[in-house]
């Protein structure tokens, strides 16, 4: 497990309340629980099409990646994000970003919240022809590291990540530790943690 493969949005950054808002003011409709948990399921111009329609959603699209650079400055990193990532890269394991995010806000965030200095690549929605589940970015990122499928670990909080990693043959890890999430169940991952410090600790005695 050398090649440690991350969801940037409920994975290494508590975003959801801060996109929900967005989405919502911009859609001028509030989301019900299940509604929020069906909307974090889709990328962000599926959800708009399926709401707004195709041409709205072009517009409500450009809306929320200005918002996304523009507001989301106080964007906070998951507790214990810093320690496992600092403690990964001690041992010498390499750190990428897959997100559905598009680059510009994906990159911001990154910078904002000072993950910067782990990340060797970002890989975003824009990055790629077909969005996750799809294994496209796990793909890519296999080849910029010239390394093998199962020599990487898949950690995201939603099952489209559990589902490009396995296709991909990456080790997968679903990233539970939201409270949006609860205690759901995920049958896709090899491993499923509700709490980042218990996902820490498996890391150090993992690596």
């Amino acid at each position: 497990m050398k090649y440690w493969i991350f969801d940037l949005d409920g994975t290494l950054v508590d975003s959801f309340g801060f996109y929900f808002n967005v989405v919502e003011k911009i859609m001028n409709k509030t989301m019900s629980t299940e509604e929020r948990k069906h909307c974090v399921s889709l990328h962000a111009s599926d959800l708009f099409k399926h709401h707004l329609g195709e041409e709205k959603a072009k517009e409500a699209l450009l809306e929320l990646r200005k918002i996304n650079v523009q507001d989301s400055w106080d964007t906070q990193k998951f507790s214990a994000v810093e320690e496992l990532l600092a403690y990964l890269k001690s041992k010498d394991c390499h750190i990428s970003i897959f997100t559905s995010r598009d680059l510009n806000s994906a990159k911001y965030t990154v910078e904002i919240t000072g993950l910067k200095k782990y990340i060797d690549h970002l890989i975003s929605g824009d990055c790629v022809s077909v969005k996750k589940p799809s294994p496209e970015g796990l793909h890519k990122l296999q080849q910029l590291y010239n390394c093998k499928a199962d020599e990487m670990v898949m950690i995201g909080d939603h099952e489209c990540d559990m589902e490009a990693g396995t296709t991909a043959g990456a080790f997968s890890v679903r990233a539970s530790w939201h409270p949006h999430w609860e205690h759901d169940a995920c049958s896709l991952a090899h491993k499923q943690f509700h709490s980042d410090q218990n996902f820490l600790a498996w890391v150090k005695e993992t690596v």
